[in-house]
This record gives structure tokens, C-alpha cells and sequence, in this order.
């Protein structure tokens, strides 16, 4: 199975009470998707995306299908068990309420 990046920070270019970054983190990967659980502390929310995988996707052709996926409002919020991943991934304490 291909080596895809399992932890990612993006800009989005908006602003609420500060930038906007997603902190996003690799679940699930198959040979055709992989599943990133994405953290928004800017506005208190949990998402999950999928994207599609080729043999060819490189790190940077990922993380834009994530973006543009979460641009476009493709996403799960508040996913399934998202308070375990918010734990898992050191968010469960944050000071922004998550």
C-alpha cells in the first residue's frame, strides 16, 4: 500500500477569531481512499474526509484533495467517535471547546 502523509496541518485562507488551520489526521487508508479525521480548533468542530488514492498521488496532490474537499463542504461533521479521536490525536484538553 502506498505511503501517504498520516499528519498534516492547511491554511484555508479564512479567518474567524484567528486563521483558520486544520489539523488533520490519517484513520483509514485502502487501496483506493484514505480517511483523514480533521480538527478545526478556529471553530470548535471535528470533520471527516475521503479522498480518493492513486498509485500516482503524490503528499502535495493529497492534501490539496483534502482542502478542496473541505472547501467545498464534503465532509462528515462530527464524525463517529469523534470524541476518541479527539483524545487520540491530544485534543480531548484544548482550550478552544472542541
Amino acid at each position: 500500500m502506498k505511503q501517504i502523509p498520516d499528519e498534516f496541518t492547511l491554511k484555508t485562507g479564512r479567518y474567524y477569531d484567528f486563521e483558520q488551520v486544520l489539523y488533520c489526521y490519517l484513520t483509514e487508508q485502502d487501496a483506493e481512499d484514505a480517511v483523514y479525521f480533521i480538527v478545526d480548533p478556529s471553530r470548535g468542530m471535528s470533520y471527516e474526509i475521503r479522498v480518493p488514492l492513486n498509485l500516482h498521488s503524490s503528499d502535495k496532490e493529497i492534501k490539496e484533495r483534502v482542502l478542496k474537499s473541505f472547501m467545498n463542504d464534503d465532509y462528515v461533521g462530527s464524525p463517529v467517535n469523534f470524541q476518541q479521536k479527539l483524545t487520540k490525536f491530544g485534543w480531548r484538553n484544548h482550550k478552544e471547546k472542541l
